[in-house]
């Protein structure tokens, strides 16, 4: 499940009334001061050397666009010798870290290895100096400058000449091996001053319209289905999509500086066109119901819904983490709600093969189950701030749950009889997703290990590291192939893991401010998943096909995903205060 932490302040930010927008940067903006109200980053050291680079006549020129088609080059013939030393993950994406420490972080090649994308600064044009010191020119197509690097003169120090000056690309604290984005913040010592240049320009998703949907989408800061175009900058070549979907501009302010509106079913590709002349293939999807219809329905849960599950009957349980409720929600609509202690944040509820349904309650450290008419039992946990997070039935009848407070793996019997089993110390805390592998035994994610840990019902540990370092794995489920399909909250990725322990990652169509949470086994035969900040559905087949369709609204934080009485999904919305369901 998502982080607890990521989704307290994105509902206090919703509750409040607080947006959370990134900061407007003007497109042509050469560099600008930042507001020192916005930042908390302290002026860094001074560059290892002050020696200016040698200017070229390669600098005068600007690289043709790159290629946006989203292509990735898993050859590693040709790579530029300034990134000697990197590390291929997987999906071709690379990770590169300098001898003293410091991460270049995670990019991919394009078709053209002189072609980079860079997961933080953009597209970048990469050139040897030729000084003797693997050293590289980068063409930085966001700003329109060319900065220099080496690793004698690392990175995140660079040498911009259209500034004439040596800046410091500040790394994101938050978000170890990454560095600041929309807007990314340098310091200037030209001038002694924090400044921004423009963000990097990300390729746009696939623009799906499903069941009959007439509602525009934009290709912005904050679109439903797309990445940041700055200001009005970018356009679109709509002639591929006659009678399909039209584009119009927007004003900058609205986030959004294209917007896209269906029209009759089909498929088809628009271009859109950054002001660097980058032309980016827009795939454009408009179908019929009932596939990937959504519908929404007023949900007892308020905005602070969290998680949900189906039970035999067919009624749709779900927590209120912030109310402490649970509410029951018939197949004819029908809801009622059942209040728990103050502070009792229920979190995970599961159904039981003994009818009643079981959760956890992270704040008043129980686990609780409910029968049919609202019968609660509460049963405390013997080790103090336990924080139990979410929760399963096993093979052996027991429920086990995660523990987020001491890292460790629960296990209460429908009499209330606990065992708990420890996970590794270095984990620290915060395991969180737990569900049955189709080997029978027991798997969850180990969020601050950037694990995938499997036990079996006598408690025998093992845990297998994910390739891409800060995935930040979250939730989990079996899949209809007999592996394991978690949700990676950091790196915005869908994984699989056999149950071996092979993993295979999967990019999704956007990763900007995404963040897929919940991750469950579909009536079809896919896997299908919630994306929090994202505010969209998404649905990955076997075989790693991603489509996702987006809510009705922007703020919708979608959360828990279960699979309904009537062979949909239904997803909670910890935003609109409303419960959603879309035909798969």
């Amino acid at each position: 499940m998502l982080r607890r932490y990521a989704i307290v302040a994105a509902l206090t930010a919703a509750l409040s009334g607080c947006g959370g927008g990134s900061h407007a940067v003007p497109k042509d903006a050469a560099g600008t001061p930042a507001s020192g109200s916005k930042l908390s980053l302290s002026v860094p050291p001074p560059p290892p050397s002050l020696a200016v680079p040698r200017r070229a006549a390669l600098l005068g020129t600007t690289p043709a666009p790159p290629d946006r088609s989203g292509r990735r080059s898993t050859s590693t013939v040709g790579h530029p010798a300034f990134f000697n030393g990197e590390v291929a993950l997987s999906n071709g994406v690379y990770y590169l870290q300098f001898p003293n420490g410091t991460a270049f972080g995670y990019y991919s090649y394009l078709t053209d290895p002189h072609y980079i994308y860079h997961f933080d600064l953009g597209y970048e044009y990469v050139a040897d100096p030729n000084d003797g010191k693997s050293s590289a020119y980068l063409y930085d197509f966001a700003s329109s400058h060319w900065w220099y690097t080496s690793p004698t003169f690392p990175f995140p120090y660079v040498y911009d000449f259209s500034l004439n000056a040596f800046l410091y690309y500040y790394p994101d604290t938050s978000n170890a091996g990454h560095y600041t984005a929309n807007p990314r913040y340098f310091y200037d010592y030209a001038i002694g001053q924090i400044i921004t240049l423009p963000g990097a320009h990300l390729v746009p998703s696939k623009l799906t319209f499903a069941g009959g949907s007439t509602s525009p989408q934009g290709v912005g800061a904050y679109p439903p289905g797309g990445d940041p175009y700055h200001g009005a900058a970018a356009t679109a070549d709509a002639s591929a999509c006659s009678g399909i979907a039209t584009a119009s501009s927007t004003s900058p302010s609205s986030f959004d500086s294209i917007v896209v509106t269906p029209g009759q079913p089909g498929s088809c590709t628009m271009i859109v066109i950054d002001a660097s002349g980058g032309r980016t293939p827009l795939p454009i999807l408009v179908t019929t119901p009932p596939m990937g219809s959504i519908t929404e329905f007023p949900h007892g849960g308020g905005s602070s819904q969290q998680n949900l599950a189906a039970d035999s009957s067919g009624n749709l349980w779900s927590t209120s983490v912030f109310t402490d409720q649970i509410v029951k929600r018939t197949p004819s609509g029908t809801e009622s709600v059942f209040a728990l202690p103050a502070k009792a944040r229920p979190e995970c509820i599961r159904s039981g093969s003994d009818g009643n349904m079981w959760f956890a309650e992270f704040g008043t450290n129980q686990i609780g189950s409910i029968t049919p008419a609202g019968i609660i039992t509460q049963f405390s946990l013997p080790i103090a701030n336990s924080k139990p997070s979410c929760i399963v039935q096993g093979p052996d009848g027991a429920f086990w749950f995660t523990e987020a407070g001491h890292a460790a793996i629960g296990r209460i019997t429908t009499a209330g009889v606990v065992t708990e089993y420890p996970t590794p110390a270095a984990t620290s805390n915060e395991v969180s997703g737990i569900t049955v592998g189709p080997d029978g035994n027991i798997w969850f994610t180990d969020y601050p290990a950037n694990k995938i840990g499997r036990m079996t019902t006598a408690g025998a540990l093992t845990e297998f590291a994910i390739p891409l370092s800060n995935a930040g794995p979250s939730d989990i489920a079996a899949g209809p192939d007999g592996a394991l399909w978690f949700t990676e909250i950091d790196a915005g990725l869908i994984g699989r893991v056999t149950v071996t322990g092979t993993f295979t990652q999967y990019a999704r169509p956007s990763t900007y401010y995404d963040q897929p949470n919940t991750i469950i086994a579909g009536p079809d035969g896919n896997l299908w998943f919630t994306d929090f900040n994202g505010a969209k559905i998404g649905r990955i087949t076997p075989s790693g096909v991603v489509d996702e369709f987006p809510t009705l609204h922007r703020n919708t934080f979608p959360g828990g995903i279960a699979v309904g009485p009537d062979g949909a999904l239904w997803f909670t919305q910890a935003g609109s205060g409303a419960i959603g369901r879309i035909h798969p």
